[in-house]
């Protein structure tokens, strides 16, 4: 099954990123506002002590964001040749978010650049990004229903292993009750023995993958870059942290889909059915039988996975989705400029 086209979902995105710098832009040079918060942090940047503006905004302000640099230099320790190009690490940092009442915004990382580097500052290649993500889930419509079309197929294949174990073996082989109008020895020793007497089907990676899409909300640590670019006026350095979100959420997800197409349904002899009276002869014959059923019942799962993943994959709003019901705990961003 062919994933989304990620060079084509960033591109088809980048004119709303330009109007969003300009926005940004605005905010930054009316009060320090950062879109719908800000957070001002007193620290120096390369030669000389500025405040440097910094924080994650949208649908995450964070209460205690922290900016810093590795140049190592101060007012009273500039770089002593300030017209060579230094390679200085920025780093933003924040947790705690105070609130969750934004869900349509971007999540941008932004490093104020004070107005006597504007123009000196280039940022150099991707910015990277560590943070730890919680889904609301019941805000993104197509995991919804991506969720709602699987968990009801699972159980069709669930409930065709469990009404077949729970056959006696003289039912699902079909062998008479009499034969030549005499009573069967054959049908009696196998009519008291259940299926799930003599193979065990295990379910574990089916589940295991059911399990892990349900849970997607709890996601956890990401780590990934995304472009680090400047505003117009290259008063600050930016960073869409909303490209890099989906891009993470999206491939887990897909995975989850792939590993349930490829999860095996485990058919095995018991090892006391060989000690059952009578049934000896039944043995090979019950267990083709499971093996031939469990792998029908999978191969229809399989076929509503695809249809599901088709469906996933043509959501032309899922990044939007993914990226304003993610909820951000820890977060660290760091960019380089050369």
């Amino acid at each position: 099954m062919k994933g989304n086209d990620y060079k084509k979902i960033m591109n088809s995105r980048r004119k709303r990123r330009a109007i969003n710098k300009k926005s940004l832009l605005a905010n930054l040079t009316v009060s320090g506002m950062l879109l719908t918060s800000s957070v001002v942090v007193p620290t120096t940047l390369l030669w000389a002590p500025k405040i440097a503006e910094a924080s994650l905004v949208s649908a995450e302000i964070f209460s205690n964001v922290q900016a810093s640099n590795d140049s190592a230099t101060s007012a009273a320790a500039p770089y002593s040749n300030p017209g060579d190009t230094n390679p200085v690490n920025f780093t933003i940092s924040g947790s705690n978010a105070v609130t969750l009442d934004v869900l349509n915004g971007d999540k941008v990382a932004i490093v104020g650049v004070p107005k006597g580097l504007t123009g000196f500052v280039q940022p150099n290649g991707n910015a990277r990004v560590s943070t730890n993500i919680t889904l609301q889930l019941e805000n993104i419509a197509a995991i919804q229903t991506l969720i709602g079309t699987l968990t009801p197929a699972v159980d069709t294949l669930v409930g065709t292993v469990d009404a077949l174990v729970n056959q006696n073996l003289a039912d699902a082989l079909g062998i008479p009750e009499t034969i030549n109008g005499f009573p069967n020895l054959l049908y009696q020793a196998a009519s008291i023995v259940d299926i799930s007497q003599v193979v065990s089907v295990n379910l574990d990676d089916i589940y295991e993958q059911l399990d892990l899409l349900n849970q997607l909300g709890q996601f956890g640590q990401a780590d990934f870059e995304v472009p680090a670019g400047l505003t117009d006026n290259e008063r600050a350095l930016i960073a869409n942290v909303n490209d890099g979100l989906f891009i993470v959420v999206n491939q887990r997800i897909q995975s989850i889909l792939e590993n349930l197409k490829q999860a095996q349904i485990q058919v095995s002899i018991l090892g006391g059915a060989s000690n059952i009276p009578g049934i000896g002869s039944l043995i090979d014959g019950v267990n083709t039988l499971v093996q031939e059923t469990v792998n029908t019942a999978k191969a229809t799962l399989n076929v509503t996975v695809d249809a599901a993943q088709a469906v996933l994959n043509g959501t032309t709003d899922l990044a939007d989705q993914i990226a304003s019901a993610s909820v951000l705990g820890q977060t660290t961003v760091g960019c380089q400029r050369p």
